[in-house]
């Protein structure tokens, strides 16, 4: 999939990425095919931009093994960089955006990191399913360059 636009180059020399994002784009009990999960990506990128401006993008597929089924599951991600606001205002806004966006690609949450702090946080309807935010299982977008 390409970046969304502006380039990566552009985007480092104008804008500090200051939020991260994973979000899964495969649904549980629903197809998930890579156009399936494409799509979603795409409307994952239009809204993310419509809030909060320019962002960068990558996917990220991983194979897992499921010993369960003897099996090979494809777990397919976006890893987001953006900057939103600073203002306190804006705070809850890019909160409840982030939110939207979880209940609109049918997840539980979306893992936010904040690399400034070394914080993160699961946002979503459904954060208690998954526990605490992990770092250690949180992919950062400087990891995909």
């Amino acid at each position: 999939m390409p970046n969304s636009k502006p380039s990566l180059q552009k985007f480092i020399k104008e804008h500090t990425i200051k939020i991260e994002l994973n979000i899964r784009l495969d649904i549980i009990g629903r197809r998930n095919s890579v156009a399936d999960c494409t799509k979603r990506a795409r409307l994952a990128i239009d809204h993310l931009e419509k809030h909060f401006g320019p962002i960068v993008a990558r996917r990220h597929d991983v194979e897992i093994e499921n010993e369960q089924w003897d099996s090979i599951d494809l777990h397919q991600n976006l890893i987001v960089g953006l900057n939103p606001g600073a203002d306190f205002a804006s705070m809850f806004r890019n909160i409840a955006a982030i939110e939207e966006l979880a209940v609109l690609l049918e997840q539980d949450c979306i893992a936010v990191y904040n690399p400034s702090c070394n914080r993160g946080s699961l946002i979503g309807p459904r954060p208690d399913k998954w526990g605490w935010f992990s770092k250690e299982k949180f992919v950062r977008f400087a990891e995909m360059c």
